[in-house]
């Protein structure tokens, strides 16, 4: 029986390693496509990495949860969350879309105005 619960809790801590693993791994994904110029894929993969999270943060306030506290239970509940998190975000529930394109517009200005700003103190300099 305690081989039995060690393999559980064995299998339950490879999980949870995969699962962060996964979330790193989406995330470089969008740094890699905002870094390429592809702004809307970027923006598309943060919405679902931060329904993903919200959804999972949210099921947590349940208490047990829809699946009890058995083996697998966390399982079930990593794959509801995932489906549950891809319906929202490709419903448009939290529409992040624009605010993360005003953003990233705000930034990009901003760094354009940095850049000139060290340009025109390179040309006063020179004199």
């Amino acid at each position: 029986m305690n081989d039995a619960i060690g393999g559980l809790n064995h299998l339950e801590s490879f999980a949870s390693q995969a699962r962060a693993t996964a979330a790193a791994s989406e995330l470089r994904s969008a740094e890699s496509a905002a870094s390429e110029g592809r702004g809307a894929e970027a923006e598309k993969a943060l919405e679902g990495l931060f329904t993903k999270m919200l959804v999972k943060e949210m099921r947590k306030g349940l208490g047990e949860g829809f699946f009890g506290t058995g083996p697998g239970a966390d399982t079930y509940a990593e794959w509801f969350d995932d489906h549950l998190a891809e319906g929202l975000a490709e419903g448009g529930a939290f529409d992040l879309g624009p605010l993360l394109e005003q953003f990233r517009a705000e930034r990009v200005q901003a760094s354009n105005e940095e850049g000139e700003a060290a340009a025109e103190e390179g040309a006063e300099t020179d004199l």
